[in-house]
């Protein structure tokens, strides 16, 4: 794998906190489309600390498997996701939303498109920056061909949409059900490789992506390593320690257990700092720091909950780390907080007042200029999966009784974001069961 060195001034956030739109702009891009938006009123449960603005359709078809992700760019919020249509991006700001213009023509005009039998699933869509007039976006996807558990990934790809993609597979290795036989017959080389994850960094100028790769690990014998990797562009100078993390598979009675390792990474830059890696291994999470040139900073931790982690969530305040995640199909939420040039904490059990026990997931959060820390999370099961708050205090500790519903009880969520407005206030996003993107202002008292 090659790579080349970073600027620290080309690093930018991956699935940052989510901003909504407040009502639409006057004066969209010319080759921009608005955005549709639904009108607001305030509304409030009797007693609670919140009150809520009605939600403002911000789009309608967005993909659940796609999810949200935002990028702050100077006083607006570039929000990317997915359609039917391919990917998109709205830029949001104190004046109102409109749709951007995206540039994804390297996938759309030059790379092949899925065949017969293929299904496209686009991991994420990350807002870069402007450039020529038009929003760059990373695309991360994969091909899928077969279905159940004859499905195999038959193409990954990672990287600015209007470029050559920075990871791509394609090759006829495959490791994601091999035999030891099959294994035993693999070269030990970097070629013989498979990617099974990656993910895209950047802005306007440059572009970087994680990725997880599998090879045989050694001549001498048939266990599995799989390496996750930082990459900036095939073919170009080393990046020092390109290797994040590491863990090797052995095979029992010629079969391998199922494993995911180094999946659904997500990061924050931390000005002076460099970058703070997330990523789940196992149901565990692992922490990574890298330098402003992405280099490695310290060695990676591995925290184990007590139950499967779910998809974390990162933010930063003023050099502090703040991490937050739910356990599969539990209720609790985890939350923490370190130094971004610190040993990094293990996420402990948060306090919510509530006794519900439903399912909690696609947890989120943004720091208040209060040092308050703003908390999201979507309850329950389909198809009453309801978009929920809380505050936590700067030790962690609620600072509402009990967590609040934003959405109402014939809303059903998919996915869900928080960024703080500062004064007390925040913007929640969400995708609900019917596609519609909508977002929902919170004004609270604590």
């Amino acid at each position: 794998m090659t790579l080349r060195p970073l600027a620290l001034s080309s690093l930018a956030l991956l699935a940052l906190p989510l901003a909504g739109c407040p009502r639409p702009q006057k004066d969209a891009a010319p080759d921009a489309q608005a955005a549709p938006v639904a009108s607001a009123s305030a509304s409030s449960a009797p007693g609670s600390p919140c009150t809520m603005q009605a939600p403002i359709v911000v789009d309608r078809g967005a993909r659940l498997e796609t999810g949200l992700t935002a990028v702050p760019m100077g006083d607006a919020v570039a929000i990317g996701y997915a359609t039917g249509d391919g990917p998109r991006v709205t830029m949001v700001d104190g004046s109102g939303v409109h749709a951007a213009n995206t540039d994804w023509s390297h996938v759309r005009d030059v790379e092949a498109r899925p065949g017969t039998g293929i299904v496209r699933h686009l991991l994420r869509v990350t807002p870069l920056g402007v450039r020529g007039g038009k929003m760059r976006v990373g695309i991360d996807l994969r091909d899928v061909q077969g279905t159940g558990a004859a499905a195999k990934t038959s193409h990954l790809r990672c990287g600015a949409g209007d470029d050559s993609p920075i990871v791509i597979d394609d090759d006829y290795l495959n490791f994601q059900d091999p035999s030891e036989d099959d294994v035993a017959s693999y070269p030990v080389k970097d070629t013989a490789v498979d990617y099974q994850e990656c993910r895209t960094f950047g802005d306007a100028d440059e572009v970087w992506a994680v990725a997880t790769r599998v090879r045989r690990a050694s001549k001498d014998n048939h266990d599995l390593l799989y390496e996750w990797m930082v990459d900036q562009a095939r073919g170009q100078a080393t990046v020092h320690d390109p290797v994040i993390d590491h863990r090797e598979v052995k095979p029992a009675a010629g079969k391998y257990p199922k494993v995911e390792h180094f999946f659904a990474p997500v990061g924050v830059r931390v000005s002076g700092a460099g970058v703070v890696l997330v990523a789940r291994d196992q149901g565990s999470l692992v922490v990574a720091r890298r330098t402003s040139l992405l280099e490695r900073a310290s060695a990676p931790t591995t925290m184990w909950l007590g139950a499967a982690a779910g998809m974390p969530a990162l933010a930063e305040r003023g050099g502090t780390v703040l991490l937050a995640t739910t356990e599969w199909q539990k209720s609790d939420l985890y939350a923490s907080s370190f130094p971004a040039t610190g040993a990094p904490r293990k996420p402990e059990k948060v306090a919510l007042g509530d006794t519900g026990g439903d399912p909690r997931d696609s947890a989120s959060l943004d720091a208040a200029s209060d040092g308050s820390i703003l908390v999201a999370f979507v309850d329950g099961k389909a198809p009453a999966r309801r978009l929920r708050m809380v505050v936590l205090g700067g030790d962690l500790k609620p600072k509402i009784a009990q967590p609040i519903d934003v959405t109402p009880p014939d809303v059903n969520v998919g996915e869900a974001r928080i960024v703080s407005l500062g004064g007390g206030k925040a913007m929640l996003a969400y995708i609900d069961a019917t596609g519609a993107l909508s977002s929902v202002t919170a004004s609270c008292k604590y």
